[in-house]
């Protein structure tokens, strides 16, 4: 897997990128109450929730699973995680967690 390059910027150009490293993309149509998107490990999967559609909200929520699956569960929402995340322009506390996980 490889970061995406910077001149991305959109939602479907993101996704074609994201599917090219051998990442799943699916576009759920089940509402959650908080969650815009997960990224599973195991599946090497991303799941993208309705709260993030929307041009802007679905490229961020896209682009953050993915950094999640690039860099593997030893990093969920590291100082390498944020740096990457700000590196492309995003916020971290965009996409805050609590200190337990949860939101």
């Amino acid at each position: 897997m490889k970061l995406p390059p910077d001149y991305i910027s959109s939602y479907r150009e993101l996704k074609a990128f994201v599917e090219e490293q051998g990442v799943i993309v699916e576009e759920s149509e089940r509402a959650t109450r908080r969650l815009y998107g997960i990224a599973d490990y195991d599946k090497n999967k991303i799941v993208i929730y309705p709260l993030a559609f929307g041009d802007k909200v679905e490229f961020e929520t896209l682009l953050h699973e993915y950094i999640h699956l690039y860099l593997g569960k030893g990093f969920h929402h590291s100082p390498l995680f944020k740096m990457i995340i700000r590196m492309y322009g995003l916020k971290p506390s965009r996409f805050a967690f609590r200190k337990d996980g949860r939101w």
